[in-house]
């Protein structure tokens, strides 16, 4: 399998996680867990497993733009609102890990979208 992106944007994250000292065990987590998480991300990628879950397309997002890859993770996170994702709050001001793709044109377009789903949901 090939390994793609730079691990700079997750350097990057991971030293301002550190120096704010929070989120401890995420940072611990991800740490562990990302070589991981990008292989599993490249294997969906290139076999096309399910993408019909919004929960793990937007995980997929995460990953991805956490490693540097706005492409990807602006597909991913594209298909995760399509399939229902409209946490709107959560998706622009407090996932950390969508940070690198939030000056994207691709990612306004996708946000102004999920935003509308957000104003008009009814619990």
């Amino acid at each position: 399998m090939k390994r793609s992106g730079s691990p700079a944007p997750f350097r990057a994250f991971l030293g301002e996680l550190r120096r704010r000292k929070v989120w401890q065990v995420t940072v611990t987590y991800l740490t562990a867990g990302v070589a991981v998480a990008l292989a599993c991300a490249e294997l969906y990628d290139d076999v096309g497993l399910p993408s019909w879950d919004p929960q793990t397309s937007y995980f997929m997002a995460d990953i991805h733009a956490l490693a540097g890859r706005p492409e990807p993770a602006l597909r991913w996170l594209n298909n995760a609102v399509q399939r229902g994702f409209c946490n709107h709050p959560f998706m622009v001001t407090h996932d950390p890990l969508l940070e690198g793709i939030r000056d994207e044109p691709e990612f306004e377009r996708i946000s102004d979208r999920v935003k509308e789903e957000w104003l008009s949901f009814d619990a």
